[in-house]
């Protein structure tokens, strides 16, 4: 596929992902933000335990480089570089080449700076004293985690029995190691759902601006579509020529059909903290 063709499957493949994640369905309470009595904020919770995990589990495939058998992906897209940086494993890979060379908008400047605002997220640390951990367990340091790191690590939970998870365990002891924790690999099967109870308060919390991360994203892709030198009129109507591959014909269509219904949650709406 050539670039056009590449760039309309990224952003009708960001889009619905982004849509599939962040919707009234899975977070359907809104709750009042008192920490600023003067102005009225919200902040989105979860519908349930089941609609959370639903999140997740879509997040993680966000957060997942997409697949290439026998060297080809079934749409084009490219590979990650060798050894990439942990954004580089998700999808924001792909958005960030739409960003490079803009074919269908003016320019995409905005768009890059809500898609690096995710990417810098997702490579910041946190760190944690382990209290979580059995008693048994002695660490010497804090243990100290990336967020893209323990949402993976949480989303293969999610997705996966234990014999499918010898890479979070593994991924678990490197983890504890870096706390200076002598602990055998194996034994890290046994703290994965110590793991997976206290983490998943953790990211409980971080949902909200996750979900702003990925809302901004979202609205950034339709303003920098808004921004076409297309006349809107036609461009519904009309696949642009260089779009010749029949998947990207019908994704073009699909995702100005997305364009003209508009992302259905405000931008910027949810409080950082």
């Amino acid at each position: 596929m050539n670039q056009l063709e590449r760039e309309v499957i990224i952003l009708y493949s960001a889009w619905s992902m982004i849509d599939s994640m962040v919707n009234w369905a899975i977070f359907g309470n809104l709750s009042p933000d008192f920490c600023d009595p003067t102005e009225y904020k919200t902040n989105l919770k979860f519908e349930g335990r089941a609609e959370g995990k639903i999140f997740l589990i879509q997040l993680r495939d966000f957060l997942s480089e997409v697949q290439h058998y026998k060297n080809k992906s079934s749409l084009g897209l490219k590979k990650a570089p060798p050894k990439p940086s942990p954004s580089n494993k998700t999808f924001l890979f792909h958005l960030r080449e739409v960003c490079e060379s803009p074919q269908l908008g003016k320019n995409a400047i905005e768009l890059s700076r809500k898609v690096e605002d995710f990417g810098k997220w997702l490579e910041g640390e946190f760190c944690h004293n382990g209290d979580w951990l059995p008693p048994e367990i002695k660490l010497e340091t804090e243990i100290c985690v990336s967020h893209y790191r323990y949402i993976t690590m949480l989303g293969d939970i999610a997705k996966h029995h234990l014999g499918r998870l010898t890479a979070t365990t593994d991924h678990l002891h490197d983890l504890l190691v870096k706390s200076k924790c002598e602990i055998d690999k194996k034994e890290s099967y046994l703290l994965i759902h110590d793991f997976n109870e206290f983490f998943h308060g953790i990211f409980e919390s971080h949902a909200p601006m996750i979900a702003s991360f990925l809302n901004n994203i979202r609205w950034e892709i339709h303003l920098y579509l808004e921004n076409s030198p297309t006349d809107f009129q036609y461009r519904y109507y009309h696949v642009p020529p260089g779009i010749n591959d029949p998947i990207a014909q019908e994704m073009y269509l699909k995702l100005m059909n997305k364009f003209i219904t508009r992302p259905f949650m405000s931008p910027d709406q949810i409080i950082k903290w």
